[in-house]
Formats: C-alpha cells, structure tokens, sequence
C-alpha cells in the first residue's frame, strides 16, 4: 500500500483523475498548457494542484516517455 491506500482504490482513484482531466479539456477546449486559473472553478477540486507535479519534473517525465515511444516506434517501422 501506497500512501495507505489498497490497490483497488488506488486504481480507481488513478482512472477517475484521469477521466476527470481529459472531460475538463474536452469541455473546456483548453490544452493541458492553460493556466490553472484562481482554483474555485464550478464545483471543481483545486485546479493549482498541477502546479506540484510540475515542479516535481512530472511534464519532462511524461514528455521523455512520449519522445521515447516515438522513437521506438520509428525503429520499428523503418
């Protein structure tokens, strides 16, 4: 257990943020890049909160990954 959390609850609580984020972009139209605004947004949670995984290196971890998958995919097509 991670942060005293079961596995099943950190699962569900992993793909319920996930689903969250991208409704948020679906319905807003903003990209991930847009500000995070004051963080009273109708009824949402803390929309700052990115700002920690930011300063934690999560985007450069995420676009490393993305790079990474890309090139593999290139050595494999060509």
């Amino acid at each position: 257990m991670l942060a005293g959390l079961p596995r099943d609850v950190s699962t569900t609580l992993t793909n319920q943020t996930l689903l969250g984020a991208a409704r948020l972009l679906t319905e807003t139209g903003d990209g991930p890049e847009a500000p995070e605004g004051d963080g009273h947004v109708a009824g949402r949670h803390d929309r700052g909160r990115p700002r920690a995984l930011e300063q934690a290196g999560m985007r450069a971890a995420f676009l490393d990954a993305v790079m990474a998958a890309t090139e593999r995919s290139k050595a494999r097509v060509g």
